[in-house]
């Protein structure tokens, strides 16, 4: 199969997105193109586009286009598929993993290879740069987790505790702690002392995503038992889980919209509204003014109030939460547990467009985009405030 360059600019957000059409149905392939994307990211001023490719038993690639001038950069080739990639806060240098033994560090410019970080068994399969650039995570298919010192190429300590494959791993904003995700369960590890914290288990279910929240009072996990399940990063406890959404792959916050966007097997992207806050104090008064309206006479009043509360969204949870077990009224204690599980089971909005399932999600630096990758061959931009695609990219297509 052949296809064209780059042929088309759209102009969405305030930036310049890429869009790479095939010759024969413009817009979508007739069938995947392989190799099939695994991940993509944005550099951190958003000017780059990075995007890994390839299967454990395919060639891999990793390309990156720059979004302003329409263009591929350059594409670093593998014997192996690559399954993740990370820029450096300096977006300077991209990390890329590979299922062999090799992490590698490619420089932004040129796509050559700066350095090579061995030693990691089957699959380097996740990485991550700690938020001062200092040090690379590398979690892999041998179940440990390497902390390599970046300027040294030498490695500081090795985390020992997961009793499976590792997908991802992930620092917190101030660099104190890791959270992986894995076969076994999530883990929260103290990047000091090398020790592991918390064991986040889904189950009997595998854990594919696993991220802080953006003030790392919280970790989010995405299992393979089709939840993605919230837990307090100080304590370990859980705290509330979303629910029906499939063979959960990635996970994705949008801070400034309070959005967490999931991918999976279903292949759409399901944004929920997740603020991860207390109410203040005129949310609170709304509430207990809607909780008090639950047990009112009247049915339709009733019911008036609940569809105004699944409007409030997730800021609504705790109260309702405690309601459902606190309250007096039979009433009103079955219906919080109705209206908690209604927010805690449906999206506010769906992506739709992926023919496949989607493997992971990522944020532009201004939080306006959402690019997502899928193993139909694709990788698609999306408006995150109109909730549409507004451009896309064919890796194994320009790869070529």
């Amino acid at each position: 199969m052949t296809h064209e360059p780059f042929r088309t600019v759209l102009a969405a957000c305030g930036c310049l997105l890429l869009v790479l059409l095939g010759m024969g149905t413009p817009g979508l392939a007739q069938e995947p193109v392989r190799p099939a994307p695994r991940m993509a990211a944005f550099s951190p001023d958003g000017k780059r586009l990075a995007v890994v490719t390839g299967e454990p038993e395919e060639k891999g690639t990793a390309t990156l286009w720059d979004t302003a001038t329409n263009r591929v950069l350059w594409t670093h080739r593998e014997q192996r598929g690559i399954p993740s990639v990370a820029f450096a806060p300096d977006g300077k240098t991209l990390a890329i993993g590979t299922f062999t033994a090799l992490a590698k560090l490619l420089y932004t410019e040129t796509g050559q290879v700066r350095a090579s970080f061995g030693e990691h068994g089957k699959a380097a399969r996740g990485v991550a740069f700690s938020p001062d650039g200092r040090i690379l995570a590398v979690g892999t298919y041998d179940r440990f987790i390497k902390l390599w010192d970046v300027s040294r190429k030498a490695e500081v300590k090795t985390l020992k505790g997961h009793t499976d494959r590792i997908y991802s791993v992930m620092f917190s904003s101030d660099g104190k702690r890791l959270v992986s995700a894995g076969v076994d369960a999530a883990r929260i590890w103290d990047i000091g002392t090398g020790q592991e914290k918390h064991v986040l288990r889904h189950g009997r279910s595998l854990v594919h995503a696993a991220i802080f929240s953006p003030d790392d009072r919280w970790v989010l996990t995405g299992g393979w038992d089709g939840m993605v399940r919230i837990w307090d990063a100080a304590n370990g406890r859980p705290h509330c889980r979303l629910e029906n959404l499939g063979g959960v792959d990635g996970l994705a916050f949008v801070p400034s919209r309070d959005l967490l966007a999931v991918c999976g097997s279903s292949k759409q992207i399901d944004l929920f509204s997740l603020p991860l806050r207390e109410a203040d104090n005129r949310e609170r008064q709304r509430i207990e003014e809607l909780l008090k309206k639950l047990d009112d006479d009247s049915y339709e009043q009733r019911e008036s109030a609940g569809q105004q509360m699944l409007r409030m969204g997730f800021i609504a949870e705790p109260i309702l939460h405690r309601t459902m077990k606190e309250s007096k009224s039979a009433e009103v204690r079955i219906r919080c547990r109705l209206l908690r599980r209604q927010l805690l089971s449906k999206s506010q909005a769906n992506l739709t467009g992926h023919t496949d399932g989607v493997e992971s999600v990522a944020l532009s630096p201004d939080g306006k985009l959402l690019v997502s990758a899928s193993h139909d061959g694709t990788v698609r931009l999306w408006d995150v405030a109109g909730r549409k695609e507004c451009g896309r990219l064919i890796p194994g297509a320009a790869a070529e």
